[in-house]
């Protein structure tokens, strides 16, 4: 994995993609914070870039329905590993959707589309 450096701070990540309601702000950081942010954002790295461009609407149409297709697979298979996590780890899944409840509220600045605000998956 590329290894990054802004500033003094290095951290390592596949790309430097990162959501665009986080990109806007990183103008305004100090290359510290904008190194710390790249570090909080390791989970764009599980998408492709072909990925990204599909959820974004910036591929072209005959591109999207294959990505679509295969992106689909691949979050069908985070929430079957999820269940499986929930099933015989209930303490550590807990402790993941809360991390992640955390992360996407600190980053993204509202709350997770999934999760309750206490932490646990919707129902």
């Amino acid at each position: 994995m590329p290894k990054w450096r802004i500033g003094d701070k290095t951290f390592r990540r596949k790309n430097l993609y990162i959501p665009c309601v986080i990109a806007s702000r990183m103008d305004e950081l100090p290359p510290e914070k904008q190194a710390e942010v790249y570090k909080k954002t390791w989970w764009a790295d599980f998408l492709t870039e072909r990925e990204w461009r599909t959820i974004l609407g910036q591929n072209p149409p005959r591109h999207t329905s294959v990505v679509k297709s295969m992106l689909k697979k691949k979050a069908a298979g985070w929430l079957v590993a999820l269940g499986r996590l929930a099933t015989f780890e209930p303490e550590l899944y807990n402790a993941s959707v809360m991390l992640a409840r955390d992360l996407y509220r600190d980053l993204i600045g509202e709350p997770h589309p999934l999760l309750k605000e206490e932490g646990h998956a919707k129902t």
